[in-house]
């Protein structure tokens, strides 16, 4: 990210990377000393068009009754919203018009004005 920036210079400001995951982890190592693909997600973003360095999550904690089918991290933020608000700030287009194209107008809150400078 940081040479992206150095090479991008100015135009550093008005970009967005945004890298995910497709699936989490389980909570629990298997026989083997590793992790299964679980249920979850993670996304991480960098660039001018990030509102602020920060950690933006719903900690749902890591009790068994917290877990989702008692066995992985639980998804409390609907990964598409994040997607959809990003689009929305890097096209410059109404959310709940990109909600409605490009996500069948599935409910998903309006992150825009919490994650993204617009």
């Amino acid at each position: 990210i940081k040479e992206l920036a150095t090479h991008l210079d100015m135009e550093f400001e008005n970009s967005l990377i945004l890298s995910l995951t497709e699936f989490g982890r389980k909570l629990e190592q298997n026989g083997g000393k590793g992790t299964e693909h679980g249920y979850g997600t993670a996304i991480l973003m960098a660039g001018g068009l990030i509102k602020q360095a920060q950690v933006y999550t719903d900690w749902p904690g890591l009790k068994h009754s917290e877990l989702f089918e008692g066995q992985d991290l639980n998804s409390t933020i609907d990964a598409r919203a994040v997607y959809c608000s990003a689009m929305s700030a890097c096209f410059d287009i109404d959310f709940a018009y990109m909600r409605r194209k490009a996500f069948w107008n599935h409910e998903l809150p309006d992150l825009t004005e919490k994650l993204f400078r617009v």
